[in-house]
């Protein structure tokens, strides 16, 4: 999955939707992703962390694995 143009694993990608599902402010994330990832300032502002979620949250939806045909 790529997400503000850096490839993510699957791992990364439910660890982010999991763990910042719940939060609303972006230094709240922030201090998870430090936390987590030794991250200084990853987010911004709240719509940076607001369109991450939104990106996290398609991808989970859509990403359900490979299509494979007989």
């Amino acid at each position: 999955m790529k997400v503000f143009e850096a490839n993510n694993t699957h791992q990364v990608s439910g660890f982010l939707n999991e763990n910042l599902r719940n939060i609303s402010s972006y230094e709240k994330a922030n201090q998870e992703m430090v936390g987590a990832f030794c991250i200084n300032h990853f987010f911004e502002n709240d719509e940076e962390l607001k369109m991450l979620k939104q990106l996290l949250s398609v991808s989970d939806h859509h990403d359900e694995g490979p299509e494979r045909e007989e």
